[in-house]
């Protein structure tokens, strides 16, 4: 029984497999998948501090604009809130594929803390250079902050280029 020869196309599956060049694990990242409006973007998991529930944005009289909306309160501490959606100039119509739950992303940039509310969660994603593409010149306006193009199983998506995102984030709050 196992001296007998193998299937040819099963042996041929397996040294394309073989032959295709490893990348190396160490190499790969987490992001967190999600999306505003209809614009899908991955944010580097070393900068979430957490996902929390939406709830209620307390104005900054004088300050508060189309970016930066004001405080919220996470788990007791006032945090500034900024607007992804009206930075980006994203589109309000929402195309859900089905009922979702919008959520506050909390994360994190040098010393300073940013909440901005997203339509919905889909996971954590892994990706690594395989994945990267470059952004096309007649992409989405939204990917202005997006430092490139996720070729993810599900779909395709951006990633942020979170520095770039929090110094507009800084400067619409001043």
């Amino acid at each position: 029984l196992l001296n007998r020869p193998g299937d040819q196309l099963y042996k041929e599956s397996w040294q394309e497999n073989l032959a295709k060049p490893l990348e190396d694990s160490q190499h790969r990242k987490q992001g967190l998948l999600f999306r505003v409006c209809n614009e899908w973007f991955v944010l580097d998991l070393n900068m979430v501090r957490e996902v929390a529930t939406a709830r209620e944005v307390k104005p900054l009289p004088g300050k508060t604009g189309k970016i930066f909306r004001g405080f919220v309160n996470i788990n007791g501490e006032f945090l500034l809130c900024v607007s992804l959606k009206n930075l980006l100039k994203l589109d309000s119509v929402i195309q859900a594929e089905h009922k979702t739950t919008p959520r506050l992303i909390v994360a994190n940039h040098r010393d300073r803390t940013w909440v901005f509310g997203v339509d919905e969660i889909m996971k954590v994603v892994q990706y690594g250079t395989v994945e990267k593409s470059d952004i096309p010149a007649n992409a989405n306006p939204g990917h202005v902050y997006s430092s490139c193009l996720l070729d993810l199983e599900e779909r395709r998506a951006g990633l942020l280029d979170f520095p770039r995102l929090a110094s507009s984030f800084e400067r619409s709050s001043k």
